[in-house]
């Protein structure tokens, strides 16, 4: 049950346990001390009222409450009676009042709401404010107009720099955070080369021993490199009618190519030839940078190397014909000079 009581002083209405009758206490609003009344007949059929109704089930008898409970009822509102009232200096008003919200002090007004967090002050920018303490504030009062607005300027110049700071670190966090990420260069696995080659040796091995073995026939079969005769120095000048002739293939054919064996070059002798220059001079090479011809008879001819030569070869060159000559080891000096006569042709 609950008793209501109205403070004279600052006219709050407190409700205030049943149990606390004839105790004394103190408004938590006002702190007027009072003594708790005792409870009318109102309020008890009020409080009875409050309740919400139970419905008696029709089957069950009706039983009665024990004595015993009565009594101790009856000895507890005694106790509280003549229990003696406690001093007003060290009352609580939580320990009286009904706990009928969030909480007897909620209910009796006594918790105060915490300020909202504003945060710190800022700027129509949005930019914060430094607000000075009581120290600077007295400083500031005997500086002179200039000085506090270069202090001003100062701070301001401070707060725009940190900003500034703040927003540069910022993307430079965005801008970090998307780029792409950087390309690993591809590095030499040592040990998986290692393996891979213990893997084929044996393969490596073989075909090391192959390619030896074909050397090897080769060598046999072609030789070291191509057999050479003995070659002598031959070289001469081509003239018609007294005038070089220029651009013209000579041809010493030795006449028994078989018997170069003889002298223990090869057993078959090649052809040596030669071009005239501007001037008709001519030396025989027996093969690309080997100059010379071997010794003994052959016969020498002539071939065009353009059509407008052809006409200046008599027929007796410009092919196997018998012009035969001999070279010998030394003293071929002049002796192989063709000298050709044409007769002009007749009108």
């Amino acid at each position: 049950m609950t008793i209501r009581y109205q403070c004279p002083e600052c006219d709050q209405v407190l409700k205030i346990r049943d149990d606390k009758a004839g105790s004394a206490a103190k408004c938590p609003s006002c702190k007027n001390k009072f003594v708790v009344p005792e409870p009318t007949s109102d309020e008890s059929s009020e409080a009875s009222g409050d309740s919400p109704p139970v419905k008696k089930k029709a089957s069950s008898p009706k039983t009665e409450r024990p004595e015993t409970a009565k009594a101790s009822k009856a000895s507890k509102k005694s106790e509280a009676k003549t229990k003696p009232a406690a001093d007003p200096d060290e009352f609580d008003p939580a320990d009286f009042l009904m706990e009928d919200g969030p909480g007897a002090k909620a209910s009796a007004g006594l918790v105060e709401k915490a300020p909202a967090d504003k945060g710190p002050a800022t700027d129509s920018q949005g930019r914060r404010l430094l607000t000075p303490n009581s120290a600077s504030a007295a400083k500031r009062a005997s500086m002179s107009p200039a000085a506090a607005a270069a202090e001003d300027a100062s701070i301001n110049a401070s707060a725009n720099a940190r900003d500034l700071l703040t927003k540069t670190m910022d993307e430079s966090r965005v801008k970090a955070s998307s780029m792409p990420a950087a390309e690993k260069k591809p590095s030499f696995d040592f040990s998986g080369a290692q393996k891979e080659l213990i893997r084929y040796s044996p393969h490596i091995g073989g075909a090391l021993a192959a390619i030896l073995v074909a050397y090897f026939i080769a060598q046999s079969i072609f030789g070291e490199g191509v057999d050479l005769p003995p070659l002598y120095d031959v070289s001469g000048t081509v003239t018609v009618n007294g005038k070089a002739l220029p651009n013209v293939t000579v041809i010493f054919e030795p006449l028994d190519a078989t018997k170069g064996g003889a002298d223990g070059g090869p057993k078959r002798l090649r052809t040596s030839t030669g071009v005239t220059d501007e001037n008709g001079y001519f030396s025989l090479y027996y093969m690309q940078g080997e100059r010379g011809a071997p010794k003994g008879k052959g016969r020498i001819w002539l071939q065009p190397n353009s059509a407008a030569d052809v006409m200046k070869i008599p027929p007796e060159y410009a092919g196997r014909g018998n012009d035969i000559r001999e070279v010998r080891e030394a003293g071929n000096e002049g002796k192989f000079n063709i000298e050709i006569e044409q007769k002009p042709p007749q009108q």
